[in-house]
């Protein structure tokens, strides 16, 4: 019975070894995501992926906006920072508290609960899975955080901009030295398939 890649040995007399490598070459790495593409279309190496260049961009301009952003301005970032995070803390320490509370409520009523001896594994089974939640959970309040000044809080920005572009600079090489060994193996294959006979 044919395959998806020896179908068209069966089915057309003109279908060359040539056509077969083509077919075939769409089950590996550079021309895998061509696999459902029709037969008839040669298979080509996809255009070199553009995210990484435009999050490269999209960093040089977060840290030239960086650059020429006053000093009150930034003054008021620091400000609404630290509200964000005191909103954040005060929403985690009340979701805190009601779930421990519906916890504590649920643990009573099960451990109050009067079982007859063929559910009591049921009611430990319970039990332990209320412990296991409020241990991997809601063992300690959240922490309150800590109160930057401004100056602590200015510090770090710009190399936390600057590391952002080196990060996106090694992404950038990344994509560029796997689009190259995609080009390189599909140079190798048509150059290899035009040798083959038959």
């Amino acid at each position: 019975m044919a395959s998806g890649y020896t179908y068209e040995i069966e089915n057309d007399p003109n279908f060359t070894a040539k056509d077969f490598a083509l077919t075939c070459a769409r089950a590996f790495g550079t021309f895998f995501h061509q696999r459902d593409r029709p037969l008839s279309k040669r298979p080509q190496v996809a255009e070199m992926d553009p995210y990484p260049a435009k999050s490269l961009e999209t960093a040089l301009k977060a840290k030239e906006v960086w650059l020429a952003t006053p000093l009150e301005d930034k003054r008021g970032q620091w400000q609404r920072c630290m509200q964000s995070r005191r909103e954040q803390y005060l929403e985690q320490l009340n979701d805190f508290k009601v779930k421990s509370k519906r916890y504590a409520e649920m643990r009573a009523a099960v451990d109050a609960w009067q079982v007859p001896v063929e559910l009591e594994n049921l009611k430990r089974f319970m039990l332990e899975q209320i412990d296991e939640s409020v241990h991997w959970g809601f063992k300690a309040e959240p922490s309150a955080p800590e109160q930057e000044t401004f100056e602590e809080w200015l510090a770090p920005q710009e190399g936390w901009l600057d590391q952002d572009i080196e990060h996106a600079q090694v992404r950038v090489r990344t994509a560029q030295e796997r689009h190259a060994e995609h080009v390189a193996y599909a140079n190798a294959l048509y150059e290899a398939v035009e040798k083959l006979e038959g």
